[in-house]
C-alpha cells in the first residue's frame, strides 16, 4: 500500500522529528507519476522560511510540493502540512487575427499551466513572435530557481542552522557543517551573479538613480562578523541596488525572494498537462516573505508577470502569436491540512479570498504538537488589467490610470471520489481534460467535455451563483461545504480553484496577477478561519501600501557576563546599535523606539510566546501599555489587546539577573544554561495605524552561570568607581557604573 507522509522537518522553534501515516487518496497517486526534475538548471527548487511558514517553488512553475515529493507547504514552521501542492493554469480561445474573426485550425480553446502534472518547462523566451524561442536548461546554467536573503551574511548561527535544516527536509538536530556553509554559498552565489538575470525579468530595486542594475560591493560580514565594512545596513544607507522586490518605497524591500521564469512553448511538455497545445506564453514568477513575528510573517506574497510571447505553430509549420481572448488565469490548490481526509473549502468574495479548513474539531497532525487546526488560503490582490476610464489599477507594483486591476471572477472545487473529480490528465485527454479546466475557469461544475452544455455548481437555493460555498462558516450561514449533499459534499480531499478574469492578450501583451498566501491559526478550527481572514487585512494593507512596509528595529547587540550564579545582560555598549534602534524613524507609520523587553525562555527552540517577560524598560511619557488590534480566540471578535507593557521607568541597557523566573525560583546554578531574549519594540504615531507596535527580532542568548577560576574580581555589578577631577574647572560629577565586573581592569 501506498502511504502519505505528514510529517515535516522542524526547524529552530520546534525540535521534534515525527511522521503521521495515513492510506494516500488514490486519484492523487495518479497524478504523482511525473517525474521529479533532475540535474540542468540545479537547484530546481526555492524555499521561502524567513517567517512563520515554509513554502517550496519549482522552477517549472510547480510549488508547494517538496523536492521529497511530499506537502510543500507548513504552518506554523515546524508543524503540521497545510498544502500539498499548488500551481496556476490558464485558459483562453486563440485567434489568429486582431478582429478575433479566424480561430485557431486546431484546439482553438485552450488550457495550460499545471496541476500535478505541469505543461511548461523552465526557462524564458528569447525573441517574439515567429522567432521565439525558449532557453533550454543546461547543467551549471542561469535556468535555475534564484532565491536570495537579503541577512544571509549576517545571519547569527541558529538562523543559519535553522535555514539548512528546511532546506535540506531534515531535523535541526540533523543539520551538518556542510548542510550549512552549502546553503550560504548557494545565497551568496544568487546574490553575487543576480545581474546575469535582470534582463529575462529577474526583479531588482533601483536605489542609485543610475538605469539599469548595478550591484553592490561584497558584504564584509559575511566570515568575519567583526569586519563590518559593508553589511545588510549600508544597502540602504548608501543607496545601493539590490536583487529582490519592493514596492513603492525602494527602503522596504522584502527580505527573502525566490525568482524563475519558465514557458509553455514545449509542445511535448504542453500536451502532458491535459492535452492542449501550447500557447506561447512565458511567465516570470516571484515569491517574497518578511521577516516578522506578526501577522506580515504568517503569509506570502507571489507574483506572476504573463507575456504572449508566441514561437508555437498558428498554422502548420508556421511560428507566430496568437491573439488571445477570454482567457482566465486560476490558482488551483490541493491544500491538505493535516490528514486529507477531511478538509472543507470554502470562498470570501469581499475578500476575493478561496480558503481550506477543517471538519473535524481535532486534526492528528497537528494535535501532536498541542495546536488546533489551522487554515489558510489564497488571496488574489491583484488580477489582470483591464481598460476603465476614469479609474486606476496597479501594475508592477505601481498606479496606473484608465485601467482597473480584475478581482476574482469565480471560485471552484472538485473534491477526490466525489462527482467533481480531479479532471483527467495526459495528452489524450483534451476534450475531458481541457473542456472541464475551461468550464471551471468559467464558473461552471467539472463535468463531461467541451461539448456538453455547463452545469451550475449549485442546486436548490445556491444554484445560479459562480462562488459555490461562499457562505459564512465561522458564524454558519449561507453555502457551506461539508452538508452531504450533490452540491456540498461531505468532507473529504479537497481542490480549490480562484480564479479571474475574462481579459484579452494581444501578441507581444504582458499582465501581471498578484496573490496573497496567508494562513491562521485560532483556539479551535472554524476561529482559525476568523484568524486567517485577520491576517489577511495585512495583506490586503500591505498591498494598498504599494508594499511600502514599516520594519520593526534590530535586535539589540547583548553582551553576557556570567559570574558566580548570577548573569549580567548588557546591550547599551554598541552605541552605533543604540543609536539606530532608539532614533530611527519607520515609515509609514512614523513609528518611533518606545523600549526594550528582556525575556526568559524555558528552552533554547522555545518561542517567544512560550517565553516569561521579566521587565520592560520604556521611554518616561506616556504611553504607558500599548494596545493593538488582535483577534481574540474566546470571543471570536477583533478586540484591543495589550500588546506592550510599559511602565514609564526611563530606559536602562543592561539587567543583573539572579533568578530563575521561568521556574519561579530565586537562584541561578552554576553551569547550568539559561535563555534570554532582548527585543527593541517602536509605537505608530500616526492615529490608527495597523499595527500599533513592532518588536525586533527575538535572538536568544545562552548564558551559563559560573564561579570564577583562578581570579578575583574587586567589584560586584552595581558598584560605583571613584573619578578623579585632573583638570579643568567645570563642576560637573560624573558616576561610573559598573555594570560588568569581567571587564574591570583594576584602573
Amino acid at each position: 500500500m501506498n502511504f502519505k507522509k505528514l510529517g515535516v522537518y522542524l526547524g529552530a522553534l520546534l525540535l521534534v522529528w515525527c511522521f503521521t501515516l495515513a492510506a494516500k487518496d488514490p486519484e492523487k497517486a495518479n497524478k504523482e507519476k511525473t517525474p521529479l526534475l533532475k540535474g540542468a538548471g540545479s537547484p530546481i527548487y526555492g524555499l521561502i522560511n524567513i517567517g512563520n511558514i515554509t513554502s517550496w517553488m519549482r522552477n517549472d512553475g510547480q510549488s508547494n510540493h517538496s523536492p521529497g515529493g511530499d506537502n510543500g507547504m507548513y504552518y506554523p514552521k515546524g508543524t503540521g502540512n497545510v498544502i500539498y501542492q499548488d500551481c496556476v493554469n490558464w485558459s483562453a480561445k486563440l485567434f489568429l487575427d486582431a478582429a478575433k474573426t479566424r480561430p485557431a485550425a486546431s484546439k482553438p480553446i485552450r488550457v495550460g499551466g499545471g496541476s500535478y502534472g505541469v505543461g511548461t518547462k523552465a526557462g524564458w523566451v528569447t525573441g517574439q513572435g515567429s522567432t521565439a524561442t525558449a532557453v533550454i536548461p543546461a547543467a551549471g546554467d542561469n535556468v535555475r530557481a534564484w532565491r536570495v536573503r537579503r541577512d544571509y551574511a549576517s545571519m547569527s548561527d541558529a538562523e543559519a542552522a535553522a535555514d539548512a535544516a528546511s532546506n535540506n527536509e531534515v531535523p535541526i538536530t540533523d543539520v551538518t557543517a556542510a548542510m550549512i556553509a552549502s546553503t550560504k554559498a548557494q545565497y551568496d552565489l544568487d546574490w553575487t551573479t543576480w545581474g546575469s538575470v535582470v534582463q529575462y525579468g529577474a526583479p531588482y530595486i533601483e536605489r542609485n538613480g543610475t538605469p539599469g542594475y548595478q550591484a553592490p560591493e561584497a558584504f564584509t560580514n559575511i566570515v568575519d562578523k567583526t569586519n563590518t565594512t559593508f553589511t545588510v545596513d549600508s544597502l540602504i544607507a548608501k543607496n545601493r541596488d539590490e536583487p529582490g522586490i519592493a514596492g513603492i518605497d525602494p527602503n522596504s524591500p522584502a527580505d527573502q525572494v525566490i525568482w524563475a521564469a519558465y514557458n509553455d512553448l514545449d509542445v511535448t511538455q504542453s500536451l502532458r498537462f491535459v492535452g492542449s497545445d501550447p500557447t506561447g506564453l512565458e511567465i516570470s514568477k516571484i515569491m517574497w516573505a518578511y521577516k516578522r513575528s506578526d501577522a506580515l510573517g504568517n503569509l506570502y506574497f507571489t507574483k506572476y508577470r504573463i507575456i504572449n510571447k508566441g514561437g508555437v505553430d498558428t498554422t502548420v509549420g508556421v511560428k507566430g502569436s496568437f491573439w488571445l481572448d477570454s482567457m482566465y488565469v486560476c490558482q488551483w490548490s490541493d491544500p491538505d491540512l493535516g490528514g486529507f481526509t477531511d478538509d472543507l473549502v470554502g470562498c470570501d468574495t469581499t475578500l476575493s479570498m478561496g480558503f481550506i479548513y477543517n471538519a473535524n474539531p481535532v486534526d492528528l497532525t497537528f494535535s501532536l504538537f498541542g495546536l488546533a487546526p489551522p487554515s489558510s488560503g489564497y488571496d488574489f490582490l491583484q488580477g489582470p488589467i483591464v481598460a476603465a476610464p476614469g479609474d486606476s489599477g496597479v501594475f508592477d507594483l505601481k498606479r496606473r490610470y484608465n485601467v482597473k486591476n480584475l478581482g476574482m471572477s469565480t471560485f471552484a472545487y472538485f473534491s477526490a471520489g466525489s462527482p467533481y473529480s480531479d479532471p483527467p490528465g495526459g495528452p489524450t485527454n483534451y476534450q475531458n481534460g481541457s473542456g472541464r479546466w475551461s468550464k471551471m475557469h468559467r464558473g461552471f461544475a467539472p463535468l463531461g467535455d467541451f461539448t456538453n452544455a455547463p452545469v451550475p455548481y449549485a442546486s436548490g437555493p445556491f444554484a445560479v451563483s459562480k462562488f459555490p460555498l461562499s457562505g459564512d462558516p465561522v458564524a454558519r450561514t449561507g453555502f457551506n461545504d461539508g452538508l452531504g449533499t450533490t452540491y456540498s459534499f461531505a468532507p473529504g480531499d479537497r481542490r480549490l480553484l480562484v480564479i479571474t478574469g475574462p481579459f484579452q492578450m494581444a501578441p507581444g501583451d504582458t499582465q501581471e496577477i498578484v496573490i496573497g498566501v496567508v494562513v491562521g491559526l485560532g483556539s479551535d478550527r472554524l476561529s482559525s478561519v476568523a484568524v486567517l481572514k485577520f491576517n489577511d487585512r495585512f495583506a490586503q494593507n500591505t498591498y494598498n501600501a504599494l508594499f511600502a512596509v514599516p520594519k520593526p528595529p534590530k535586535p539589540p547587540t547583548v553582551k553576557i557576563a556570567e559570574l558566580d550564579g548570577q548573569i549580567v545582560l548588557e546591550w547599551g555598549s554598541d552605541l552605533a546599535g543604540v543609536t539606530d534602534i532608539e532614533t530611527r524613524v519607520n515609515n509609514p507609520g512614523s513609528y518611533t523606539f518606545e523600549g526594550y523587553n528582556v525575556y526568559q525562555l524555558p528552552t533554547r527552540g522555545s518561542r517567544l510566546a512560550e517565553a516569561k517577560r521579566i521587565v520592560t524598560f520604556d521611554m518616561p511619557a506616556d504611553p504607558t501599555v500599548v494596545l493593538d488590534q488582535q483577534f481574540d480566540n474566546k470571543s471570536g471578535q477583533i478586540l484591543n489587546v495589550p500588546v506592550q507593557f510599559g511602565t514609564n521607568s526611563d530606559i536602562t541597557r543592561y539587567l543583573n539577573l539572579k533568578r530563575d523566573y521561568v521556574r519561579d525560583i530565586d537562584k541561578l546554578w552554576n553551569g547550568q544554561e539559561y535563555y534570554y531574549v532582548v527585543t527593541a519594540y517602536s509605537i505608530a504615531t500616526v492615529a490608527g495605524f495597523l499595527p500599533a507596535a513592532l518588536e525586533s527580532d527575538a535572538i536568544v542568548n545562552v548564558a551559563r552561570p559560573k564561579a570564577p577560576f583562578g581570579r578575583v574580581y574587586q567589584t560586584i555589578p552595581g558598584d560605583t568607581a571613584k573619578v578623579t577631577h585632573s583638570a579643568g574647572v567645570s563642576d560637573g560629577s560624573v558616576v561610573p557604573i559598573v555594570v560588568d565586573p569581567t571587564k574591570s581592569t583594576g584602573h
